[in-house]
């Protein structure tokens, strides 16, 4: 998977909807996630890199609705949608992810 990453023929796209999570996951009440920094440090990390940052466009929307339902994880169904729409590939060691018509790289 790093190879992939540092490979500077590739280019690395995260997505507005993992950001979303992330913000959830991070400012909720239970606490489900730290990561030893804040969003605005993630923000300025993007911004200072090569990582394009992807917003969902309409197109995503329809794929989305059309999703078969192998997984139930409402922003990772997001993200197989952006991948079927836009032909990406993802990086997950999520096991349903397969079940769709994407590249899955682990």
């Amino acid at each position: 998977m790093r190879k992939v990453i540092e490979d500077p023929d590739n280019n690395i796209v995260i997505s507005i909807a993992s950001l979303l999570e992330l913000a959830i996951k991070i400012g909720s009440t239970k606490r489900k996630l730290e990561i030893g920094i804040s969003l605005f440090q993630v923000q300025q990390y993007i911004k200072n890199s090569e990582v394009e940052l992807m917003d969902i466009q309409f197109d995503t929307l329809i794929t989305l609705s059309e999703l078969p339902h192998h997984h139930g994880d409402p922003f990772d169904r997001i993200l197989i949608a952006q991948c079927i729409s836009e032909n990406l590939s993802i990086i997950s060691v999520d096991r349903y992810f397969k079940a769709y018509p994407i590249i899955v790289i682990q």
